[in-house]
């Protein structure tokens, strides 16, 4: 696995327009939470409890990056878990609501990044 510092530079290579890096800033967070949305209404039963492909995401997600980085990890971890909050609760939603705000904030933040 590359280290953070590997990431970033690899990252920086060709991310040098302050407008592209500004893009990325709002877009790929939007992506993240719209994954989040979507995954949080897909669930299954695991030794009797309820659990989302969304809290697997995010627990694997905070993982790796714990793993990558203690400081980025933490600050992840709390955007993915407020990510997730917010998910639970559109996925209470109606299925027409739920799959409006996750297709619409990923496409959203795919077309802030062109």
């Amino acid at each position: 696995m590359k280290t953070l510092t590997e990431q970033l530079t690899n990252y920086a290579s060709y991310h040098r327009n302050p407008k592209n890096i500004a893009t990325h800033f709002v877009g790929i967070p939007m992506i993240v939470i719209a994954v989040v949305f979507f995954l949080a209404r897909l669930t299954f039963d695991l030794l009797g409890l309820p659990i989302s492909l969304a809290t697997i995401a995010v627990i694997a997600s905070s993982m790796y990056y714990m793993k990558l980085d203690i400081k980025l990890g933490y600050a992840m971890a709390v955007f993915l878990l407020g990510s997730l909050w917010l998910g639970q609760i559109v996925a209470e939603e109606s299925t027409a609501v739920w799959l409006s705000l996750s297709i619409g904030l990923f496409f959203i933040g795919w077309v802030i990044q062109r």
